[in-house]
């Protein structure tokens, strides 16, 4: 509604519209209309034109709530029903004369909707008929006219007279009954202002048919007008549209209104009101709809006389008092008819008065809502105690794997590819408040009763008479009672909303924690109350104290002061403080107890730490790019608002974590190394036993092993670090091949498990170093290496060293040819075995020689010619080989072995003069060089000390990674031998001569010649072939290798037990020069 008020302050004033909504007439053709803006009822009706100067006219109606019974036609006063009166007066009830034709006049007829309206309310009968007619569902009103007769007045000077009396009469004056009429030395006039006629009244109150027949002479053709029924008993349905005043008062009986909402300009003078976001005048209709002014209706539905409707009423009202809004609050309703408006009626109260069931019908009932403000106060004061927001403690944890099972102390270490786990404690909310506390008193209005007993007399003598009467007398006290109570003026409860914690070393790092598990707190709070809910009156107060009985002479009441009982009667006013309770810990008491309320418990500003599982994450690893290094963490928690009363301050809070531990980030890498060398292949006869061997053109291999001890950490200490390897890399040297693969020296090679390495006959021989590697996974370039393990952070190679020892070969010894002999020629004279004889099937024994089967142990002066293979680097004048021989006669019979001497007899070549027994390897045999003649060339025979085959030696195709060496071998054909340890020499000097018949000497059997095959450098032995003295510690004895059994059966069956080492057997019964006079089994 806008500020004009265009609702009357006065709730007398109300429209009510009334509407034709059917009209149905009795046997006439009267055609009535009805104007539905304002309820008139307008018709047309026709009589015979006057002939004389007397003349009738319509003077009123009658309207009842009753049809005439069919013989009372005509006859209205009949009627047992209420009937109300409207008289004719110029201003309401109307007719105006129109054009007459055909010997009628025409008259327009009209009664104002108001009038009606008007008449109906002042009939109290009438308007209660009404009501019970309408509930009922009928809505037939029915209509009488009754008349008057008047001639018209055309003397000048009574024209005046009633002229002149007419403009003096107030408007108000016609609407009465006869209101209309002027009084003229004794006569009554009319004056028709429309059409400038005065009327004198001849005969009025014409009430029924028989009355106006009788009133002039009329003819019998003005008569039978009035036979027709068309003056009377006419039926119309009658609807009308109803309402209902509603006023807003406080207890005294005086209408609320806001003084800021009052329209200075508003001519009605109302007041306004704050409903509900409205703004209504007071008073308001419950049910209107006023085209004029819409914020007026409450309800858009139309209500009718009769309705049942309800009244709806504001629980409460805002008004301005003083510049401040006040509060009222419904405590009653009632019903006020508008004939009986001092008597209340249907009273209601508490909750049940916002409601109020009418039946509408008068306008000027209305419904009221009695009101009650804030109480007067005499003093009022506060106090408060309050607490700022406390400040948290959080603490943050980053830690390895999970918060159950930590493998690593993350403070000390932890590698890349680790779980690790984040967590944050800190308290689950945040507290900052302020409590009040009002005091003050109050008066109260305390109702009370006496019941007086009065006593009086009358008369006198026998007359007198005693008289008593008990009378009830009401009273209204002020007292005064203090109270206390507390309220919640500031409240903000700030609840954990999320962690960071901030590291480089974690993928995740600043990335918000969110709470797993609720943690705000459980606030119960009930605040915002009124005064009225805080300081209620002692219920003492709530209903009238009887004060007792009292008597009193005479028939008036005497004086009395109530205030001393009714203070003694009235207890303490009843007080509660706002409630509020945090995780079931009550603080404020919303208890109710008398005159003070508890003081409330002062609450900690900050809550309970929350659990480990709350802000906590896990899964996640240390990324593999993350370098080595000390990480320092930083971490903030961070706080919502969650609940809050009066909030004074920020919506979300943000706390630095001051105790985040760092995070120490060392990859641990071990290089540890198992190798499975080739000492089974070595050779040297003077091993460097602490190192490990190599053996040109043999595997090797290498295992690089992460198993090792680290630093004694958790986590650490002695394990497999192979997770946290990279890569493990070999650097040789030297030239090695891995699968096909030549890697060049120094040349890193990536490996992974056990890992088999060839190495080429191209490698010098000697000591070297060979390196391993183990890298972490987060390697970063030019980073140093750490001997074994990286045990300081800043490093992320582990590397260890092998230190090797490489020698060649010396293996594949053949047997070439026989010489001196045809005895072992094959086709085109070549050996009979054609490639040689490898050293497996050697010594050559009895049945051997595929040519002739009772030959092959060699014959005394056989040359015979062999070679064998160095790997290595024996090229040079350094370099050779060298053969050292043993001898043994092997009796095959016997199957015994006798280590022997073997002499020659040393003859000068130019005369073959013999010069004497020479020992082989005795000290003159070391001292000669003998040659013997074999094709073009000369062969140096071997000896200790010149046992040597030099570089000219070399076979074709030698290179300087592997040498054929070729050589031959012979016993002379005279030579004697003996058993070892024989002096020869002293038997010599006893006797004198030999006869070569001494049975000292051995002349049959095999006489086995056992070669120590070795390599030179330097006149120093190197490789050897048996190598015996260090077989029995894994190093190579080729011979073994090379001859598998050592055990050989000749042509008569018995077998032979060969040792290591020996090469040839020469059948010491049998010389060169006995094949010519012998003849011999070919086999081919």
């Amino acid at each position: 509604m806008n500020r004009r008020g265009k609702a009357c302050f006065l709730f007398l004033i109300l429209t009510i519209i009334l509407t034709f909504t059917s009209v149905s007439l009795v046997k006439s053709a009267v055609s009535f209309e009805v104007n539905p803006e304002n309820g008139d009822i307008i018709w047309y009706s026709s009589a015979i034109s006057a002939r004389t100067g007397t003349r009738w006219q319509p003077k009123g109606y009658f309207i009842s709530l009753e049809p005439s019974d069919a013989k009372d036609v005509g006859y209205p006063l009949r009627k047992k029903s209420p009937i109300i009166t409207l008289y004719t007066n110029n201003e309401t009830v109307k007719t105006e004369k129109q054009k007459s034709s055909l010997g009628l006049s025409k008259v327009k007829n009209s009664i104002s909707g108001k009038y009606i309206k008007d008449q109906i309310m002042s009939n109290k009968t009438f308007y209660s008929e009404l009501i019970k007619k309408y509930r009922n569902g009928d809505k037939k009103l029915y209509i009488d006219t009754f008349f008057e007769t008047y001639e018209l007045v055309n003397d000048a000077y009574t024209r005046k007279k009633v002229i002149d009396a007419f403009r003096k009469k107030n408007k108000a004056d016609f609407e009465k009954p006869n209101g209309k009429y002027i009084y003229v030395d004794g006569s009554k006039y009319e004056y028709d202002s429309e059409n400038n006629e005065v009327k004198k009244i001849r005969k009025n109150d014409l009430t029924d048919i028989d009355k106006i027949k009788g009133a002039e002479g009329w003819s019998e053709d003005a008569k039978k007008q009035w036979l027709s029924d068309k003056y009377y008993n006419y039926a119309i349905n009658y609807e009308i549209y109803s309402n209902v005043l509603v006023k807003y008062v406080d207890k005294k009986g005086k209408p609320l209104w806001d003084e800021e909402l009052t329209d200075k300009n508003n001519a009605s003078g109302s007041k306004m009101l704050n409903i509900s976001s409205k703004d209504l005048s007071n008073p308001h209709y419950a049910y209107h709809r006023d085209e004029k002014d819409k914020e007026l209706t409450q309800s858009e539905k139309k209500k009718y006389f009769g309705d049942e409707v309800t009244i709806g009423l504001p629980k409460e009202i805002v008004v301005t008092r003083n510049k401040k809004k006040v509060k009222y609050k419904l405590i009653s309703s009632e019903y006020r008819e508008a004939s009986t408006p001092n008597t209340p009626e249907n009273i209601k109260i508490g909750n049940e008065a916002s409601s109020q069931k009418v039946v509408l019908g008068n306008e000027k009932s209305v419904v009221v809502g009695v009101y009650e403000g804030p109480p007067p106060t005499v003093y009022e004061k506060e106090e408060e105690i309050s607490g700022e927001v406390g400040i948290p403690e959080p603490k943050g944890v980053i830690g390895s794997g999970t918060m159950g099972n930590s493998p690593f102390d993350i403070e000390k270490g932890i590698p890349v590819s680790e779980y690790y786990f984040k967590n944050v404690v800190t308290e689950n909310y945040l507290l900052k408040y302020r409590f009040k506390r009002k005091t003050g008193e109050k008066l109260i209005d305390v109702r009370s009763y006496i019941n007086w007993h009065l006593h009086w007399t009358t008369g006198k003598g026998k007359k007198r008479k005693r008289h008593s009467k008990v009378k009830r007398v009401d009273y209204l006290t002020t007292v005064q009672r203090k109270y206390s109570y507390w309220y919640i003026d500031s409240l903000l409860v700030y609840t954990l909303d999320g962690a960071v914690l901030v590291n480089a070393a974690i993928p995740d790092t600043g990335s918000m924690m969110m709470p797993k598990e609720p943690v705000t707190p459980k606030v119960e709070c009930i605040t915002g109350l009124s005064f009225d809910e805080h300081v209620k009156p002692p219920f003492e107060s709530l209903t009238s104290v009887h004060l007792g009985d009292k008597s009193a002479k005479g028939r008036t009441i005497p004086p009395y002061n109530p205030s001393s009982a009714v203070e003694s009667h009235i207890g303490d006013l009843m007080v509660k403080n706002d409630r509020l309770v945090i995780d079931d810990e009550l603080i404020m008491d919303d208890k109710e107890v008398r005159k003070s309320a508890p003081k409330p418990v002062k609450p900690a500003t900050k809550g309970k730490n929350i659990s480990d599982k709350v802000l906590y994450e896990d899964g996640k690893t240390i990324d593999t790019q993350v370098q080595n290094g000390i990480y320092e963490s930083s971490g903030q928690v961070f706080y919502t608002l969650s609940d809050s009363v009066n909030p004074e301050g920020e919506t979300s809070l943000v706390f630095d974590i001051d105790d985040v531990n760092p995070v120490k980030v060392h990859t641990p890498v071990v290089c540890d190394y198992s190798i499975e060398d080739a000492r089974k292949w070595c050779q040297l006869i003077k091993p460097d036993k602490s190192l490990y061997q190599l053996v040109l053109e043999k595997d090797f291999g290498i295992d690089i092993k992460t198993v090792g001890n680290h630093l004694d950490i958790k986590g650490y200490g002695e394990r497999d670090y192979s997770k946290y390897t990279l890569k493990k890399e070999v650097v040789f040297p030297f030239e090695v091949e891995v699968d096909g693969k030549t890697y060049f020296a120094n040349e890193p090679i990536t490996v992974s498990g056990n890992t088999v390495f060839h190495l080429p006959m191209t490698v010098n021989e000697g000591k070297y170093t060979v390196v391993v590697r183990a890298y972490a996974l987060n390697h970063i370039s030019n980073s140093d290496a750490e001997e074994y393990a990286n045990l300081s952070y800043k490093n992320y190679i582990a590397e260890n060293k092998i230190n090797v020892e490489v020698s060649g070969r010396l293996i594949d010894f053949t047997l070439l040819d026989v010489k001196n002999t045809s005895m072992w020629e094959g086709r085109n004279k070549e050996f009979v075995f054609g490639k040689g004889v490898r050293l497996y099937n050697l010594p050559l024994i009895k049945g051997d020689n595929p040519k002739f089967t009772n030959e092959g142990a060699f014959k005394k002066g056989y040359a015979v010619s062999f070679e064998m293979t160095t790997i290595g680097n024996y090229i040079g004048e350094a370099y050779g080989i060298r053969m050292d021989f043993d001898f043994y006669v092997i009796d095959t019979k016997a199957g015994s072995r006798v280590p022997v001497d073997i002499y020659y007899e040393e003859v000068y070549g130019k005369d073959n003069k013999k010069l004497g027994l020479i020992k082989v390897g005795g000290k003159r045999d070391n001292s000669n060089i003998h040659f013997t003649k074999v094709g073009d060339r000369d062969i140096g025979l071997y000896r200790y000390d010149k046992a040597l085959l030099p570089k000219q030696l070399l076979a074709a195709g030698s290179n300087p990674y592997m040498q054929r060496w070729r050589g031959e071998y012979s016993l002379p054909e005279r030579i004697y031998v003996c058993k070892r340890g024989f002096n020869l020499e002293e038997y010599m000097k006893k006797h004198s001569f030999i006869y070569f018949d001494e049975d000292f000497w051995i002349k049959s059997g095999y006489l086995t010649v056992l070669a120590d095959i070795s390599t030179l450098k330097d006149g120093k032995k190197v490789l050897s072939y048996i190598n015996s003295d260090n077989e029995n510690d894994g190093f190579f004895n080729n011979w073994r290798y090379e001859t598998f059994g050592r055990r050989k059966k000749d042509i008569n069956g018995d077998e032979i037990k060969f040792l290591h080492g020996d090469l040839f057997v020469f059948d010491l019964s049998k010389k060169i020069w006995q094949e010519r006079r012998t003849k011999v089994k070919k086999v081919y």
